[in-house]
């Protein structure tokens, strides 16, 4: 079933790691022959177009024990996968809609999914790191930075003593 995308819907986004469903995406068909960082760069690129991402997050593949008589395909023939993990659900899905079967690695075409969880998740997911609240807050509500230092105090001309109060 294709997720409903209505733009009139708000998106809440919590400052907590995303663990809802529907929030993380299954990239699978990679080529193995690219370096990881290579891979990683191309689908941080990608996806982050559709939204903030959270992670993306390439496994390290175990190579097959030496003298092995197997028919598995070699590690460089073997396609690889990928968890793309979205803080919001809409982007995750506007994302899964546009890049499934159109996103090109090395001239293949990757599949694109909503991700299942197997075991339950938790109720309560851990808060963010404070950079990645900064980060959140810079996307989401258009700052370009933060800062830890006061910059300037106002003064406190404009405060009204006890006695020239306003009448009501």
């Amino acid at each position: 079933m294709e997720p409903v995308l209505d733009s009139r819907q708000v998106d809440l986004v919590p400052f907590r790691r995303p663990a809802e469903p529907g929030k993380c995406l299954y990239v699978t068909g990679i080529p193995a022959t690219l370096p990881r960082e290579e891979k990683w760069d191309q689908l941080q690129r990608a996806f982050s177009a559709h939204g903030l991402l959270y992670e993306v997050y390439l496994p390290t593949v175990k190579p097959p024990p030496p003298l092995s008589v197997t028919s598995d395909p070699s590690p460089q023939d073997r396609p690889e996968y990928a968890l793309v993990k979205f803080y919001s659900q809409r982007a995750a899905a506007v994302a899964q809609k546009t890049l499934n079967g159109r996103l090109f690695v090395s001239g293949k075409a990757l599949k694109v999914q909503l991700a299942t969880r197997r075991a339950p998740p938790s109720l309560h997911s851990p808060p963010l790191h404070i950079s990645r609240c900064q980060e959140l807050a810079n996307y989401y509500l258009g700052f370009n930075g933060w800062s830890v230092q006061i910059i300037s105090l106002l003064p406190a001309s404009n405060t009204v003593s006890a006695g020239e109060g306003k009448e009501v």
